[in-house]
């Protein structure tokens, strides 16, 4: 995610920025009355939305005294932004804030709060280059709170002449010198407005002036500073004085209390002292072996010192070392994708083959190793003994049903929990016959909970293993680490590869909930992945009655019929309807329209019908083509040569944007619909209709309708139905049978099928990266290190899932001759 919300604390002119930018969008006013707007946003600050500009605007023209003949209601209206009111902006507009609450229930033309909003935009509206915006933020709500306290005991207004501050500074004093009692909290805000005013008035004297938004910097750092701007010359000097006594003494010779008489007498060590340090120490000399230049003896002038005992850097003191610090590091604790401390192959049937004679160890081993579930989630695994399964109330235990043949057990992300996608939910495998054997033989002997206490016996009887071994010692939790190797190359991605744990974490959250898995293919995953740790069974164990064998055919077939997964995707063949319908129906319309001859006879309405109609094909199209969420009043989409740039989640966890290509098939239709708006837009102008312009800049070469808004006036907008598929269907006959979307049809259905069927046809980072589900540095937009598809991978994979959905360039052609004449 790299895009944020809306900045808590924000500096004045970024404020004022993001006006710019919008008053620029707004074509229709002219320069009068942008500058009128421009003047009261700089005043008041106030938030992108209609209603708090036409409030800044009162309070700029009753405030400042400026005459107009404009209606501030028709100028707002103009402006291209939300209607109503924005919320949560208590730490990014204070000053609009604050402004709103000082007038309260009063009415504008209040002098005394009139004189505080004054001051208020004095102080904060502008502030300098070195304003934080959190101090800033600070300062306008004490500033507030003293004047609010002070608004509402006080009714006196400002001499004429008489500036603002210099009158709300004499009334704050005024009523610190004859209230009763005052707290201490109000007082600290009235000595903060009390420096602010020092600090506007350049009244420096006492040096606690500051200015708006500047963090005043402590006592020591003023006098550092005020110290290096003018040096004393006395006091140079004296330092001076002081580090040339102080070198001279460290350059004389010094004696030692604690050396001995000899050493104190010689101002180097000696060889006496270097006869100590060897005696006294771990040390022992050693004759050297490199002969003189002079050939036959050893040089005598060389010493060589050996320790006395063996260095703990040795082969048998490392290993040693190493086996010890991996038995007491934390890492037993730990699991994640990415761990590092996996075992490898051979440690894993070693491990295995050492606990084979005991069914429930051996068990616990391979449900770890093939699923990757926690520990403490398998220790609480069940055997439901009943004849009849009903899937339990407790989802985070695991189950063993039908006979010690099924394991099923909740997933606890990914899909949505509705009444829907509850059956979608579960994961069901069938079990080999030697996990079968294994787990009635552990009922026998430890109960229907057999793992409650096998992971402890488990533990203490691999720990001999690590004292005759090297590497890494096995554990319960590093099989289930070390899972993942073994099943990630026999998946199909990521998502069916930690399905099999029953939790997909925070970076697979997402992607799970819009794929849904084939029928089987965990079932035949979880068979893999069994059948290569099936050789630690060599020897066979006694309670094993038969061969460990892979098994042919899946012990219980409801284990290769089970649905996993998103339960709100489709094949997309079943679009194949919604696009011979929508091809129909513009057929229709558009004859509906032509037939009359004389072209004053021809019906806007039926004109109205073959634009909405061409918009669905279109917005269909470019919903299965780029498997974006349908666009909302919160989302934005743009489109930038071959590209989109779409923005469709802004939600209080996050908000994301990428860029994506756009595919051939949906570039072609945007620009036919373009053409089709253009041409309709002209014809209702000559028909004496009033079309105006409701979409943003970037929104024109996307899919547009035009609406119907007065008697004689028409609107266009974009497509912003978020239950633009459910309705799909208005655009039908009344009395058509059957309906084209199902009553319970999710309005993402297109969403879910474009993920589902893109599974194995794009890698997983690229698929990740077209449908938003890439976070923080693999964010995919501008800036970002990501990297989508490549266009002709891209366009293949889609023109191969328009052709299944029975996608068909629509007929427009027949309309541009009545449209233009």
């Amino acid at each position: 995610m790299s895009l944020t919300t809306t900045k808590r604390h924000r500096l004045p002119n970024e404020i004022i920025n993001d006006w710019d930018t919008t008053l620029d969008q707004a074509t229709t006013l002219s320069e009068g009355q942008r500058n009128l707007v421009r003047a009261s946003i700089s005043y008041a600050l106030p938030p992108l939305s209609r209603s708090d500009v036409l409030q800044a605007l009162q309070f700029y023209l009753n405030d400042q005294n400026v005459p107009t003949t404009w209606s501030v209601e028709t100028l707002v209206e103009q402006l291209p932004v939300q209607a109503e009111q924005r919320r949560y902006i208590a730490t990014s507009h204070p000053l609009y804030l604050a402004m709103t609450k000082i007038t309260g229930s009063h009415t504008l033309h209040h002098s005394f709060r009139k004189a505080c909003r004054r001051m208020m935009s004095t102080y904060f509206a502008r502030v300098s280059q070195d304003a934080h915006p959190q101090t800033l933020y600070t300062d306008v709500v004490q500033t507030r709170d003293v004047l609010s306290k002070i608004a509402n005991q006080d009714d006196n207004q400002p001499e004429e002449g008489e500036a603002e501050d210099h009158f709300l500074m004499g009334r704050i004093n005024w009523y610190l010198a004859n209230a009763a009692s005052v707290p201490q909290n109000w007082r600290d805000k009235a000595g903060r407005f009390q420096r602010l005013f020092r600090g506007m008035n350049r009244i420096v004297g006492d040096g606690t002036a500051c200015k708006p938004g500047v963090r005043q910097q402590n006592r020591a750092a003023q006098r550092r500073r005020r110290r290096g701007g003018q040096r004393d010359d006395a006091l140079d000097k004296e330092m001076q004085e002081s580090v040339r006594k102080r070198a001279a003494r460290h350059q004389q010779p010094t004696s030692r209390p604690s050396m001995d008489r000899q050493d104190q007498q010689e101002g180097t060590r000696s060889s006496s002292e270097y006869s100590g340090l060897v005696e006294q120490g771990p040390y022992r000399q050693v004759p050297s072996a490199r002969a003189s230049n002079h050939g036959g003896e050893a040089d005598e002038q060389e010493d060589l010192l050996q320790r006395t005992t063996p260095s703990t850097m040795s082969v048998d003191d490392d290993r040693h070392v190493v086996q010890y610090a991996q038995r007491m590091s934390l890492v037993d604790t730990l699991t994640s994708m990415t761990d590092i401390h996996r075992l490898t192959t051979g440690q894993l049937i070693e491990a295995l083959t050492s606990c084979r004679h005991d069914p429930a160890q051996w068990a616990l081993s391979i449900l770890l190793l093939c699923t990757g579930m926690p520990l403490e989630r398998l220790q609480s695994l069940t055997v439901d003994t009943t004849p009849t399964w009903e899937k339990s109330a407790d989802a985070d235990a695991p189950q063993v049903v039908a006979d010690n043949t099924l394991l099923t057990y909740c997933l606890l992300d990914g899909p949505s929990s509705t009444p829907m996608s509850h059956d979608h939910r579960w994961v069901t495998l069938a079990l080999p016959d030697v996990l079968i054997q294994a787990m009635r033989q552990a009922v026998v002997e430890q109960g229907r909970q057999p793992f409650r206490r096998t992971a402890k016996t488990l533990k203490r009887h691999w720990t001999p293993m690590s004292r005759r071994t090297a590497g890494l010692p096995p554990t319960p939790n590093r099989l289930a680490a070390t899972s993942w190797m073994l099943k990630r190359p026999a998946a199909q991605d990521d998502v069916a590869a930690r399905a099999l744990s029953g939790r997909f974490g925070m970076a697979l959250s997402a992607p799970a909930a819009y794929r849904a898995l084939a029928p089987g293919e965990l079932d035949a995953l979880f068979h893999k992945v069994v059948s290569y740790l099936l050789p630690s069974l060599s020897p066979r164990p006694s309670w094993l009655t038969g061969p460990p064998v892979a098994w042919a055919d899946t012990p219980n077939p409801r284990a290769a019929n089970w649905q996993t997964g998103s339960p709100h995707a489709v094949p997309v063949a079943e679009f194949r309807p919604w696009f011979q319908w929508l091809q129909k129906g513009m057929g229709r319309a558009a004859r509906q329209f032509i037939n009359p001859l004389n072209p004053r006879e021809r019906s806007p309405q039926a004109l109205l019908e073959v634009i909405a109609i061409s918009a669905a094909h279109s917005y269909l199209l470019m919903l299965l083509t780029t498997g974006c969420r349908p666009h909302g009043t919160r989302v934005r989409c743009e489109r930038v040569g071959d590209y989109l740039w779409l923005a469709d989640k802004n939600s209080p966890r996050a908000l994301e944007s990428r860029w994506i290509p756009a595919a051939k098939e949906l570039q072609a239709s945007l620009d036919a619909h373009q053409r089709l708006v253009a041409d309709a837009t002209g014809w209702l102008e000559r028909q004496g209709y009033t079309v105006n312009e409701h979409r943003l800049a970037g929104e024109f070469s996307l899919c547009a309708e035009i609406n119907e808004t007065r008697r004689t006036q028409m609107a266009v907008a974009p497509i912003t139905h978020r239950r633009f598929i459910q309705q799909l269907t208005t655009l039908q006959p009344s009395d058509a049978e059957p309906r084209l979307v199902p009553d319970d049809a999710v309005r993402n259905i297109t969403r879910h099928s474009m993920a589902t069927y893109c599974r194995g046809l794009l890698s997983e980072t690229q698929l990740a990266a077209l449908l938003g589900h890439v976070s923080g540095f693999r964010q995919q937009g501008p800036g970002s290190a990501a990297a989508g598809p490549a266009r002709s991978a891209w366009q293949t994979v889609i023109s191969d899932l328009l052709k299944e959905a029975g996608h068909q360039t629509l007929t427009r052609s027949s309309l541009q001759h009545a449209l233009r004449h």
